[in-house]
């Protein structure tokens, strides 16, 4: 009953069991006895960085049935197969132990993290914009500086002619 995606993946990479939401996720066409690999391609599955999932070395769970460590929190993108929405995921892989302290099994758990990402997306475009109107706003304020500066010279400059004047004619009776 909870929210998020939970399965089961034996060492072959096959799905032994899903839960409910993570049929619901992949809309239906991710059952149990599929590969991991093949639900990866069916959903289209691509790294945070975007590299497509070829092969088992992507997947969280290969990790966790090469060195029994979890894997914890690993983005990917995928497309649902029927409305082809862009979804991005978090996924987290942990060991099943037998008795005899071998992995027997990973329990994978995913948690659709669209809306964070949007939101990520959105504060970043937002300083990227922030950041150039201040650069704008800082080269506007440079040049009216400049400007001003220059305005002023002018005025001094000649001020300081008619005091060399000055000082020439009457620098002694001053």
């Amino acid at each position: 009953t909870v929210t998020e995606g939970i399965g089961l993946i034996d060492r072959s990479g096959r799905i032994l069991r899903i839960n409910p939401s993570a049929g619901h996720f992949s809309q239906g066409r991710i059952k149990p006895g599929m590969t991991l690999l093949q639900g990866c391609r069916l959903l289209k599955a691509r790294l945070e960085n975007g590299a497509t999932v070829s092969n088992n070395k992507h997947l969280p769970t290969y990790q966790v049935f090469l060195n029994g460590e979890t894997v914890r929190d690993q983005v990917m993108q995928m497309t649902t197969p029927i409305s082809k929405k862009l979804r991005y995921v978090s996924v987290t892989a942990a060991p099943l132990f037998d008795l005899q302290k071998k992995v027997r099994a990973a329990v994978l758990h995913f948690t659709d993290i669209t809306q964070q990402k949007e939101a990520e997306k959105q504060v970043a475009d937002f300083t990227l914009l922030l950041s150039e109107k201040i650069a704008s706003q800082t080269q506007d304020t440079h040049y009216f500086i400049y400007g001003i500066t220059h305005d002023l010279k002018a005025p001094i400059v000649t001020i300081q002619g008619f005091l060399k004047q000055v000082s020439s004619k009457y620098g002694a009776l001053l």
